[in-house]
């Protein structure tokens, strides 16, 4: 392939915008293609912090995000003429002791290509955009480097921002625009201009669609002076049409959406009219995709019957996936944005949001077949245009024709196939194995999510020495909130297509064990896959389970139904099908103990089934911390239990009901117990009567966990007594006394009142 390369790219790429960072993955898919893993980029970014989420992606390039054209234009309070000024100074070099323009003229002198990409921001709406590009292209002036501008949209110009455009695109190499807005200057020069489509439009997605179910999308975003309005349309129209479509599709469920952590606002005062007095809520989900990430937001787009909203990367999303959209627009520049996409994929379904009728969207219901048959033909119409696109980055970034006829064939292995979930909390001791096994897998497309949660041993030294050797290892350094937060952060940051959780402590048994749960995975089209479970203590090494624990392990090949199998434990050993916990919002509970089983049930319930294999998929390290509860631990334990039973009792898990009461019976019985002889434990005791609640045992299960206790102290001196027969019929005839006689007198009264007389 090509020569490596060094590439800045510019545009505004970086805010918290689900559409801005489509843009920008888009680019950096197709970079990808060109150099693979020889080439390093510069992103000029708003925000690197949210930029740097890409360090969680299997780019091999290298990625740099930084902010310095951005904090020139904070530092000149957003006014395009200070950004001009302090453009020509860090031209001219006027303050070489000004450490950014120093490191601005590094950069340029040393990148092969400026790209300046996509978006609606070449507009006078945000005229600080276009003093920052013009400064940038300055830049690459002085150094003599090409640039190009691609995926562009230059509606509304003033005067003055119009001359500094043409001074941006004077000597660029060419000029790519996604809409009519171009027209005027392709018919001037048709060599340097030419319009194409939105950057975003060809996003390569790989994950199959992992949704048990049928669904369509709403999104309604706020939009400046216009939220009455939308608001009073939310009431009027649209839930009115999501009540009627839900009661004559009772299939299908509705997914409200964001693209931005505001778009939400709209709905916070109506959701209770949204589920319509707790009848619909099971069948509305409200799900973020800016905290996942573009590439999330467009599967879950794709996959959908419909979609009706008013973002514009909402409409590429769905008529570039071939799925019909009914969009809206508030004023006339969003209304150009809208339209110029629809009129690329020749289709009409879009109207003022202030004109919007239900009528206008049972219309657009009635002729889904219709779209989606002319959307499928203006699909593959516009797969040239944008082919057309990469031609020109292509030629521009030195890529020939010869290695141009391969570009489409790398995309496809870009993202990580497994992200391994690592929380980190003092293991410094252990974390070095736990790092070698998982290193040495012979799948590679992995990507290792280490979050470290406040160490204050050496976990971050380790962690940032390993990760400087291998760049699948991405660190996330946190103030100590538990495990649970670490690991919804890691499932938050993940882009592998499957998860694994593994602590710090514990290690993988060989080299082959993710590739073969990968691949049998895949092969199955399963949610889960997992395998066997064993525990290495100071006794040894444990590999056969019976009894509550006889399902650590799988004997022979194949899927299992969770209704057949009903476990809670061992949940490590298990890959997860990301887009599966993602989209049903599947998070470990915020418990300090208990909290992984109530995840594992959950998500086994909703996955239904999951592919298992007789081999070692986890090892696990017992004897080294201690396995006392604290009163909180006691506490958790009980919440837990109660999720657990609660699904059990829905569905009909009657084999897990029965399991968890003997894990409180027996297991936990011991523990339970001296916070239950403690006066000062009532909120343990007000979670009992609700766990008592879910039971309606006719014996308590406070009672049966004290009467474990008699049972066994009883059998201590069954054994030990000379006069076995007599001693076991004296215990069995007197139980009430002894139980008297070993709990204290306020226990007896309590369990009193409990069972009634003991």
């Amino acid at each position: 392939m090509a020569m490596s390369k060094v590439i800045a790219l510019f545009g505004a790429i970086a805010n918290p915008n689900i559409g801005d960072e489509a843009i920008l993955e888009s680019n950096l898919q197709l970079i990808y293609r060109m150099y693979g893993n020889d080439c390093s980029v510069y992103v000029f970014t708003k925000d690197a912090s949210y930029t740097s989420l890409y360090n969680n992606c299997n780019f091999k390039i290298k990625f740099i995000p930084i902010t310095y054209l951005h904090e020139i234009t904070i530092e000149a309070n957003f006014d395009p003429k200070i950004i001009d000024k302090i453009g020509s100074r860090i031209i001219n070099e006027d303050n070489e002791n000004k450490l950014i323009f120093k490191i601005l003229n590094k950069i340029f002198s040393e990148i092969d290509i400026l790209h300046i990409i996509g978006g609606g921001y070449f507009t006078s709406y945000w005229p600080d955009i276009l003093a920052e590009a013009l400064i940038a292209v300055n830049l690459a002036k002085k150094y003599s480097k090409p640039y190009i501008i691609t995926g562009i949209s230059t509606y509304f110009f003033n005067e003055s921002d119009k001359k500094r455009f043409f001074e941006i695109c004077e000597n660029a190499q060419f000029v790519d625009f996604r809409d009519e807005s171009g027209t005027e200057f392709v018919e001037k020069d048709n060599n340097k201009y030419q319009i194409t489509v939105d950057d975003a439009i060809n996003l390569k997605i790989f994950d199959d669609n992992q949704v048990n179910y049928k669904y369509f999308n709403v999104l309604l975003c706020n939009w400046k002076n216009y939220t009455k309005d939308i608001q009073k349309k939310i009431q009027s129209v649209f839930i009115p049409f999501i009540h009627e479509y839900l009661e004559l599709n009772s299939e299908i469920n509705v997914n409200i959406i964001s693209f931005c952590k505001d778009d939400f606002l709209l709905w916070n005062e109506m959701k209770n009219m949204l589920y319509d007095n707790k009848r619909y809520k099971d069948r509305i989900k409200f799900i973020d995709c800016s905290i996942h990430s573009c590439l999330y937001a467009k599967m879950l787009v794709s996959h959908a019957e419909f979609n009706v909203g008013n973002r514009f990367h909402l409409a590429v999303f769905s008529l570039s996936s071939a799925v019909p959209i009914f969009s809206l627009y508030t004023d006339e520049y969003y209304s150009r944005k809208i339209i110029s996409i629809h009129n690329l994929f020749d289709s009409k379904m879009y109207v003022s949001i202030s004109k919007v009728q239900k009528k206008d969207i049972w219309n657009f219901i009635d002729n889904l077949d219709n779209i989606k048959n002319k959307l499928k033909l203006s699909t593959k119409k516009n797969e040239l245009y944008y082919s057309k696109k990469c031609e020109r980055i292509a030629n521009a970034y030195g890529i020939n024709e010869e290695e141009q006829n391969i570009l489409f064939d790398r995309i496809k292995n870009i993202y990580p196939k497994i992200s391994i979930i690592i929380p980190i909390y003092n293991m410094g001791m252990y974390l070095s194995q736990c790092l070698n096994t998982v290193l040495s897998q012979s799948l590679k497309e992995i990507e290792i999510i280490c979050i470290n949660d406040g160490s204050t041993d050496n976990s971050l030294e380790i962690l940032t020495n390993y990760s400087w050797k291998d760049h699948r290892i991405k660190i996330i350094n946190q103030k100590n909130q538990g495990v649970s937060f670490a690991r919804n952060l890691g499932i938050k940051k993940a882009r592998g297509e499957f998860l694994f959780f593994l602590d710090p402590d514990d290690w993988l048994p060989d080299n082959f064990v993710l590739e073969d749960l990968y691949k049998a995975a895949k092969k199955n089209d399963v949610l889960v896959c997992g395998g066997s479970f064993e525990e290495h203590g100071n006794d040894g090494v444990i590999t056969y389970w019976s009894g509550n624990s006889s399902k650590y392990s799988f004997s022979e090949e194949g899927i299992i139904d969770y209704s057949d199998y009903q476990f809670d434990y061992g949940w490590v050993r298990f890959i997860y099908n990301r887009n599966f916990i993602v989209y049903n919002n599947l998070s470990i509970p915020n418990l300090n103990f208990y909290e992984d089983p109530v995840f594992f049930v959950k998500t086994m319930h909703l996955a239904k089934k999951f592919y298992a294999l007789p081999r070692c998929s986890y090892c696990y390290r017992s004897g080294h911390h201690s396995y006392e509860l604290s009163y909180n631990k006691a506490l958790d334990l009980i919440k837990g239990m109660c999720e657990i039973i609660s699904v059990a009792k829905e569905n009909n898990y009657n084999e897990l009901l029965n399991l968890e009461k003997e894990r409180i019976r027996k297991d936990y019985a011991w523990q339970l117990a001296q916070y239950l002889m403690s006066n000062n434990s009532q909120e343990l005791k007000k979670w009992m009567d609700k766990l008592n609640f879910l039971l309606d045992d006719d014996d308590r299960i406070e009672y049966q966990i004290f009467k474990t206790i008699i049972d066994h102290n009883n059998y201590i001196i069954w054994l030990k007594s000379s006069a076995i027969r007599r001693v076991k019929n004296y215990i069995v005839n007197n139980g009430k006394k002894v139980l008297k006689k070993v709990l204290p007198c306020f226990v007896v009264n309590y369990l009193r009142e409990l069972k009634g007389r003991i």
